[in-house]
């Protein structure tokens, strides 16, 4: 059972509180991100897990087990870090041999030479190699046993990293950022790779990293971190469609979203720079923030008099997509659309156009940053 509980979790380093209370329950089997900027508290959460650090404060539980007192060898977690932590003495085979070694042998029967005399200790290292070998063969590295670390790739290095965290079979394994060494190219294979992995071994993923796509693609469960504490806990998609605070709504998403600054009259209508949203607000007299993301944005080259003039400055060509980058009524506010490839080319840079919200598609912010809902019409 690898149902791992985070029960009230504080850390502070002397004056300085990294994590403020941090609650939070992952199932057996489930995949779960810590996403979210550096310096954040993500990294150090996941250390508190494996036992590496201390929390100031709450409970840590792995199962029915409370390991706040526990040794990180005793708690049965695999930690995967961003830097591999391969010896570069040693074969991959010898790798990921080392921690079944440390785990299964006794001291005498780790000795080079009076270990080989001890009874026992051949059908232990037998099983031991059989059990790399197996690991090995599901992450398609055999032919790299005989290898030294300085001879692999970087993709090949983090396969090895996996393997020598899989051959112990722990209850869950701890990543900590590790594609983020890798090449663009790479890590979207690898992550792949990793949702593969995961959906094979039925084992429960706790993964940290500041890049939202891996944290999209990968996870069942995602949890957005901000100066210590989770604002939001969810699948990635509920994450993205319907974020309940400004700060995930511009984390997540590429590229980001659209913020405009707008104001609610007494009746709870919207208004953002001229334009009033068909929609009213649950609040009214207020300044709002209105959040649009930029694929919600549909535009128009004739002047239709509806949404907002937009001038682009820049064509970022994605291939299948375009990004327009612009100003809106030739101010200051910066806005992003997406275009078609066929759009973007009949628009000229300094042309001005118009776009608008696709209907139900705007997201509105109060003044503390909190998601405002609207009426049902």
């Amino acid at each position: 059972m690898a149902q791992i509980g985070l029960n009230g979790i504080t850390k502070s380093f002397g004056d300085t509180i990294v994590l403020q209370g941090i609650d939070l329950q992952i199932a057996d089997g489930e995949f779960l991100t810590l996403v979210g900027p550096s310096g954040c508290g993500k990294s150090t959460l996941l250390r508190i897990i494996a036992g590496l650090e201390a929390q100031s404060g709450g409970d840590v539980t792995i199962g029915d087990r409370q390991v706040n007192r526990l040794r990180p060898s005793r708690r049965d977690l695999a930690m995967v870090f961003q830097s591999y932590a391969l010896y570069p003495h040693l074969s991959v085979q010898q790798n990921m041999e080392t921690p079944l070694r440390l785990r299964d042998l006794g001291f005498w029967e780790r000795a080079p030479l009076l270990g080989a005399l001890l009874p026992g200790r051949g059908a232990k290292l037998d099983r031991l190699r059989a059990n790399v070998r197996e690991v090995a063969q599901v992450l398609e590295i055999e032919h790299l046993l005989a290898r030294k670390p300085g001879q692999l790739s970087g993709g090949q290095r983090q396969r090895v990293a996996l393997g020598r965290a899989m051959v112990r079979k722990p209850v869950a394994f701890l990543m900590d950022e590790p594609l983020s060494n890798l090449d663009a190219a790479l890590r979207v294979h690898m992550r792949a790779e990793l949702a593969q992995l995961h959906r094979a071994l039925g084992t429960t993923f706790v993964y940290v990293t500041h890049d939202q796509a891996e944290a999209l693609t990968m996870s069942d469960r995602m949890a957005v971190m901000m100066d210590g504490v989770i604002l939001q806990l969810g699948a990635p998609s509920e994450i993205y469609r319907d974020p309940q605070h400004r700060k995930v709504a511009e984390f997540v998403g590429s590229p980001r979203i659209n913020i405009l600054e707008a104001e609610t009259d007494s009746a709870g209508r919207v208004a953002a720079h001229g334009v009033q949203l068909q929609r009213r607000a649950a609040g009214c007299g207020a300044r709002v923030s209105l959040g649009i993301r930029p694929e919600h944005l549909s535009l128009a080259c004739e002047r239709d008099n509806e949404g907002w003039p937009f001038t682009p400055t820049h064509k970022e060509n994605l291939g299948a997509d375009f990004f327009l980058h612009g100003h809106v009524n030739g101010g200051s506010t910066r806005l992003v659309a997406r275009a078609t490839p066929e759009q973007a080319i009949a628009i000229s840079l300094g042309q001005e156009v118009r776009v608008r919200p696709d209907p139900g598609a705007a997201m509105l912010f109060g003044a503390d940053d909190r998601r405002i809902r609207f009426l049902e019409a």
